[in-house]
C-alpha cells in the first residue's frame, strides 16, 4: 500500500543521504576532466586507469538520475507526512550541486523541493527534529543558487517560484507556521535566480513582483497595529525585506549598475514607505522592530551607494 512504498521511499532517501558525499563526487567525475579523473583515483588509493573511473561515475550518474526520476512520479507518496517530506528536502539539499550539472534532472529535482515546500504547510510531527520547511527550504536555495540562470531564462519555473514565495506567506501565518530562517533560505535561492537576468526591465518587473507579498505584508502588520500585536512579527517582515535587498545586492548585474540601482532604491523606499513609518511611530519603542529597521536601512544605503 501507499503506507509501505512511502516508508521504504523515506529509508532509501535517509541511506542515500548519510552516503551524499561520496557517492556525488563520484557521479561528478562523469564531466571531469582527465586530470580531475587521475587525482580522484590516486586520493582512492587504487590502481584504476580513466575508463575504469568513467565507468564507475556513469553508474552513480545513472543511479542518481532514476531516483530523481523515482522521485519526480511519486510525489504523491512524499508528501503525506512531515517525515518523508523531510527526507526528501535533506536528500535533495546534499545531491543539489549534482543536479545541477544536469538541466532535466535539475528540473525535476526541483519541481519535487517545491511540491514538498508547499505541502509542508500541512504537515507537522510531534518530534521537533523534524522539519519539512526547514528541509525543503534549504533545498530550493541550493538547487536554485547553484544554477540561477537556468532558472531565470524559464518562464514557467519563475512563475512556480512566485507561487512557492506566496506559499510561504500563507504559511507564516499558519498554525503549523514556518521559522523565519526558513523563508530566509528560499528567498536567498530565488534572490539568485532573479538577479542573474541580464534585461532591466525583466529585473525591475520580478524584482517588485517578487517583494509585492512582503511590502503587503508589512503594510498590513503595521495598518492594524494594536497592543497585541507582536512586535517580532512586524520586525521579522523588515528584516526578511533586508534578507532580499541584501540578496540581490550580492547576486546581479542589474542591480549593480549605476543609475539603475539608483532607481530601484527610489521605488523601493516609496513602497515601504508607509509600512516602515507606521512601525517607527507605534513601535519605536521595541527593539526587536528598531534593530530590523536599522538593518533594512543599512542595505538600503549600501544600494544607494552602487548608484
Amino acid at each position: 500500500g501507499g503506507a509501505h512504498v512511502t516508508v521504504q521511499v523515506e529509508a532509501a532517501l535517509v541511506c542515500l543521504s548519510f552516503v551524499s558525499l561520496d557517492i556525488a563526487k563520484r557521479a561528478l567525475l562523469l564531466h571531469a576532466t582527465p586530470a580531475q579523473k587521475q587525482r580522484a583515483a590516486r586520493a582512492k588509493g587504487a590502481n584504476l586507469d580513466l575508463n575504469q573511473v568513467t565507468h564507475e561515475a556513469q553508474v552513480h550518474h545513472d543511479s542518481l538520475t532514476k531516483v530523481i526520476s523515482l522521485l519526480a512520479n511519486s510525489t504523491q507518496f512524499l508528501v503525506c507526512n512531515a517525515m518523508t517530506c523531510s527526507a526528501v528536502g535533506r536528500f535533495l539539499t546534499k545531491f543539489a550541486q549534482w543536479c545541477s550539472k544536469n538541466p532535466p534532472v535539475l528540473d525535476a529535482a526541483a519541481n519535487v523541493a517545491l511540491t514538498a515546500f508547499k505541502a509542508a504547510v500541512n504537515l507537522s510531527d510531534s518530534n521537533e527534529a523534524i522539519r519539512p520547511f526547514f528541509e525543503t527550504s534549504s533545498a530550493l536555495r541550493n538547487l536554485l543558487s547553484r544554477a540561477p540562470q537556468h532558472f531565470a531564462s524559464n518562464q514557467a519555473a519563475l512563475a512556480a517560484l512566485s507561487d512557492g514565495w506566496v506559499t510561504s506567506y500563507m504559511a507564516a501565518g499558519h498554525e503549523l507556521g514556518i521559522e523565519f530562517e526558513d523563508r530566509q533560505a528560499l528567498a536567498s535561492g530565488i534572490c539568485r535566480v532573479l538577479a542573474s537576468l541580464n534585461d532591466p526591465a525583466a529585473f525591475q518587473s520580478n524584482f517588485f513582483g517578487f517583494l509585492q507579498p512582503a511590502i503587503m505584508m508589512l503594510g498590513e502588520i503595521f495598518d492594524k497595529a494594536s497592543a497585541k500585536l507582536d512586535p517580532s512579527r512586524g520586525a521579522d517582515e523588515i528584516k526578511l525585506l533586508a534578507v532580499v535587498v541584501r540578496n540581490f545586492k550580492l547576486g546581479g548585474p542589474i542591480i549593480n549598475q549605476g543609475g539603475e540601482a539608483g532607481n530601484l532604491l527610489l521605488l523601493l523606499i516609496g513602497k515601504v514607505w508607509n509600512g516602515l513609518e507606521q512601525a517607527a511611530k507605534g513601535f519605536g519603542d521595541k527593539v526587536e522592530v528598531v534593530e530590523a529597521l536599522e538593518d533594512l536601512m543599512r542595505e538600503l544605503v549600501g544600494m544607494e551607494g552602487r548608484a
